[in-house]
């Protein structure tokens, strides 16, 4: 799970270099949840999750410090993956 804001220039790089490092070991997701972006960081994310099926973006309004704790994992991202 990847926590992202405002990383236009840098997500993509790392999503690529996870999927490299990962494939072919076990099967696997990259989760970025997307903390109300204001550039171009979810436009990027949408591209690439069209060509990397195991890319998951979870968007939400901007988060309070220290929210994104296992009880909001659970109980707002995994019920909303596909």
């Amino acid at each position: 799970m990847i926590p992202a804001r405002n990383e236009a220039d840098n997500i993509v790089g790392l999503v690529d270099e996870i999927d490299r490092a990962m494939a072919g070991l076990a099967p696997f997701e990259i989760i970025v949840v997307d903390d109300g972006s204001g550039d171009r960081s979810v436009a990027r994310l949408q591209d690439r999750a069209a060509t990397t099926p195991q890319l998951f973006r979870f968007a939400e309004p901007p988060l309070r410090p220290r929210s994104l704790s296992n009880e909001t994992f659970e109980q707002r991202i995994l019920p909303s993956r596909p």
